[in-house]
């Protein structure tokens, strides 16, 4: 059939086990393969990927919350990319779910996303159940001194 399909990076990641690295920096094709996972209650699931970067995509909290449900049970993303997305604290109480069950995620950026005490609060709480993280990036975003505290407390636990 002829047409302007665009495969979406659910599709490709479907059809192809051999992905270790998917950027995607196009929001609508991540929020498509994040609706597309949703719409089927199946979760985003990516075979062979190692790392995910979903920089500049504006993450809605559905969006966070789908990633979530992918996350929970996927067992070869180490790296996760999530760079200024304007994450906010209710995204983040999706991410924390993910990283409490998830045992492959080593390294997390969450830069630039404007975080407050509120989302530090329930990443740190995330950081007591988790043990495979490694590197949290922070960087430019707003956490207060109570934010620093609480999270200081969740890494003392991982």
């Amino acid at each position: 059939s002829t047409g302007n399909h665009t495969s979406s990076p659910y599709e490709n990641a479907s059809s192809n086990n051999d992905h270790e690295c998917l950027d995607c920096t196009s929001e609508n094709q991540l929020l498509f393969a994040l609706r597309t996972s949703a719409w089927h209650h199946k979760p985003l699931r990516l075979t062979n990927l190692k790392i995910l970067n979903l920089y500049n995509n504006n993450l809605t909290t559905d969006a966070c919350r789908w990633l979530s449900e992918g996350l929970l049970s996927n067992t070869t993303i180490t790296t996760l990319n999530l760079y200024n997305n304007n994450i906010s604290s209710e995204g983040c109480i999706y991410i924390s779910k993910a990283l409490k069950r998830n045992k492959t995620l080593t390294t997390l950026h969450l830069g630039y996303n404007d975080l407050t005490s509120e989302g530090c609060k329930w990443i740190s709480m995330a950081l007591g159940s988790n043990s495979t993280l490694t590197a949290l990036y922070l960087n430019s975003n707003r956490i207060s001194s109570e934010g620093c505290k609480s999270l200081s407390d969740g890494l003392k636990h991982n």
